[in-house]
């Protein structure tokens, strides 16, 4: 669907892959949790779901199309229904524009800024990762 040169593409397709792995493996070992925006076509328009390729600290801006993200929510949601280990929360509206937190259980919390400049930070101190496990966005408490 992107229309990116060969080698980017295959770079891109290769990381999809590895990722999938990783989070079934995670999933299957322990617990993933995935908050995703729950909106309206009107409110995904305002404020699109883009696909991140900063872990390839490749500064692409793709929107992904809203009928491609509803499916792709859809299939979230049937995996969560498969595997107890995976948590999927949708939310109200966005929580960060170009901000991704992964946990990576207790071992370390990475903060990612995908605009460019591309720019991850790594956590391992155990206040801070527990800081972020327990965090609550505003949105899910109403």
């Amino acid at each position: 669907d992107i229309d990116l040169p060969a080698e980017q593409a295959n770079r891109l397709r290769r990381y999809y892959d590895r990722a999938r792995s990783r989070m079934l493996t995670h999933i299957e070992e322990g617990s993933i949790r995935l908050i995703l925006p729950d909106v309206s076509k009107a409110g995904y328009d305002a404020s699109p779901v883009r696909l991140s390729f900063a872990d390839q600290f490749m500064d692409i801006d793709y929107k992904l199309p809203y009928d491609t993200f509803h499916r792709y929510r859809a299939e979230l949601m049937q995996l969560a229904e498969q595997y107890p280990g995976f948590i999927f929360d949708p939310v109200p509206s966005p929580l960060f524009n170009n901000i991704n937190i992964t946990i990576a259980g207790d071992k370390m919390v990475i903060v990612s800024k995908e605009k460019s400049p591309t720019i991850h930070f790594v956590i391992y101190h155990s206040r801070m990762i527990r800081a972020f496990q327990d965090f609550i966005p505003f949105e899910m408490t109403k």
